[in-house]
């Protein structure tokens, strides 16, 4: 009986998903969207990003002064490999460290490996992906962890549109299943872009990930609030991406939590760079 009341979660999940989806997809001109590699065409990435926080948000929404201050670092490196017309494979891992008080830990997080597929044959603007979550054996029983330490599978699907000769943007998202104690989750995306020369260009983004409210029993708290069993949030960026060559390009931003249940009050900024080599 849990199993079906967990595959009727998972169903009316993916109904409301589906339905969001077509409604941006029909509201906006299309033009471009989830980028697939062209065949043999490679792309590395860095991600190094830091953040503080001194408050979380209750089940209720209500502020809570955290009993510390946590500070997360990581660097995240991702690949890209254009595998074919149709498909392009990906994986990513982070170098990360969370600090708390005197509580430290520091190590490789998930492992991501996935796939990437065109939901339109003749444009390069839409995409469905298929995500593997691996941990990387670090101690998910710690209360100050780097995952949950739990196999995921995350699946989902992303356009971009072009609203302007200057600007576009990116939408969509995932639902992402847990093989132990966290709750399954809601995961959207939505991005603008806009492209003030050939060398500079600006963008603002909104990410959510909200809980579907099927955690296991068992507790699963976290020191920083950073991997509750079950947690919402809405998070903001903004940033600046400067283009230095045909291949190379280096972005830098802040970002901002702005709502949360049962999660961490955060703030940070980042840096990152992509390099894109091979058949274009």
């Amino acid at each position: 009986m849990i199993m079906f009341n967990s595959i009727n979660k998972w169903m009316a999940a993916w109904a409301r998903f589906l339905l969001i989806f077509s409604m941006l997809v029909t509201c906006v001109s299309a033009q471009a969207g989830g980028w697939l590699r062209s065949e043999g065409e490679h792309r590395y990435g860095a991600h190094l990003q830091g953040s503080t926080s001194d408050k979380s948000w209750d089940r209720d929404g209500n502020d809570e002064i955290s009993s510390c201050t946590s500070k997360n670092r990581s660097l995240t490196h991702d690949y890209e490999y254009g595998y074919s017309y149709y498909r392009t494979l990906f994986g990513r891992i982070s170098m990360s460290s969370s600090e708390c008080g005197n509580d430290k830990v520091s190590g490789f997080s998930d492992l991501y490996l996935g796939v990437r597929g065109r939901l339109k044959l003749y444009k390069n603007g839409y995409a469905w992906e298929a995500i593997l979550i691996i941990p990387s054996g670090y101690d998910s029983d710690r209360s100050n962890r780097l995952g949950y330490g739990e196999v995921g599978l995350d699946l989902g699907i992303y356009g971009t549109s072009k609203i302007s000769q200057k600007s576009s943007i990116n939408y969509g998202g995932s639902l992402r299943f847990w093989a132990g104690a966290p709750a399954d989750q809601l995961r959207t995306k939505l991005r603008w872009s806009y492209r003030h020369s050939d060398k500079w260009s600006y963008n603002a983004a909104l990410a959510g990930n909200f809980s579907l409210n099927n955690s296991d029993s068992a507790p699963f708290n976290s020191l920083t609030g950073d991997f509750e069993s079950e947690f919402d949030v809405i998070r903001a960026e903004i940033g600046v991406r400067r283009r230095l060559s045909r291949r190379l390009g280096v972005g830098a931003g802040v970002f901002k939590t702005l709502w949360g249940r049962d999660t961490s009050q955060r703030e940070g900024l980042f840096i990152n760079m992509g390099y894109v080599w091979g058949r274009r």
